[in-house]
């Protein structure tokens, strides 16, 4: 009996250490295999992202990013769940939310850091379509890349900056009206001095030409009678039988000796001769 004993218990001990082995032989061999799916899946997650992250257009990156999150939640919900699968679901999500966040933040920080007191209208003006873009994306970022507080925070940020720069773009054009109608009215008094000197220069040149015309006309005028009295003195002295001269105070007068004539006339009347001098005036008698 004793020995029958001893056969079952140690049979029994075999036994159940055969079967506690091919337990232990079976989990191992479930964890291998386990641990080869969640391999697996882990790479697949990373290709996907590769993927995505290789996209150019950040429209279609976006609709990537979508659907690796559908795909987390899915997964995240099933009961195969592994935490290293979500945990590398969740990496990659929040890798690629942040490539989103940060190109955001790179145009609004870019519009925070502009001096707009000596910024160009021209950069200005670049800044506000950016900001105007960026807001644009960012709503249609909410839910993917922005809960409904970090948008509202967002949108904030940028409707003020948006404020900032049209306000000093409306203190640039008002500026530029002002110096433009200050520019407008410097050019019209350069141009009415300007037309004012044109004016007298020939107001000028008119009286010039007038004053010329007159001296030109009494030296004619002087020339005429000059020779006039020059004739008339001439025919006197080609006159044998004129002797008498009068130079008066208009002119000189020649008076014909008659007596000489009659006397040539008539050498019957005593045969002599009388010299009248007739003197008019201030002439002198000759």
């Amino acid at each position: 009996m004793k020995k029958k004993n001893i056969f079952f218990i140690a049979f029994a001990l075999f036994m159940i250490i055969l079967a506690v082995q091919s337990f232990i032989e079976i989990r191992q061999t479930d964890a291998k295999v386990r641990d080869v799916q969640i391999s697996k899946m882990i790479t697949n997650i990373d290709q996907q992202t590769a993927k995505i992250n290789a996209e150019k257009d950040d429209a279609k990156k976006l609709e990537g990013l979508k659907a690796l999150i559908k795909k987390a939640q899915s997964y995240n919900t099933s009961e195969q769940k592994e935490a290293q699968v979500a945990s590398a679901y969740q990496k990659h999500i929040s890798k690629l939310k942040k490539y989103f966040e940060d190109k955001n933040a790179a145009v609004i920080t870019e519009a925070k850091n502009t001096d707009l007191e000596k910024e160009t209208k021209e950069n200005i003006s670049k800044n506000i379509e950016m900001l105007k873009a960026t807001l644009q994306t960012a709503e249609t970022q909410k839910g993917v890349v922005y809960s409904n507080s970090s948008l509202k925070r967002t949108q904030k940020q940028i409707n003020k900056l948006l404020q900032a720069h049209t306000d000093r773009l409306t203190q640039i054009a008002e500026e530029e009206e002002k110096a433009q109608a200050a520019a407008d009215e410097a050019a019209y008094l350069a141009y009415l001095e300007a037309l004012q000197a044109e004016q007298a220069q020939r107001q000028a040149q008119a009286e010039a030409t007038t004053d010329s015309s007159q001296t030109t006309s009494s030296s004619e005028t002087a020339s005429g009678t000059t020779a006039s009295s020059g004739t008339e003195n001439q025919g006197s002295t080609n006159n044998p039988g004129n002797n008498n001269t009068n130079n008066g105070a208009t002119g000189n007068y020649t008076v014909p000796n008659n007596n000489a004539d009659n006397a040539s006339a008539n050498p019957s009347s005593g045969g002599t001769v009388y010299d009248q001098n007739y003197s008019s005036g201030n002439g002198a008698n000759n």
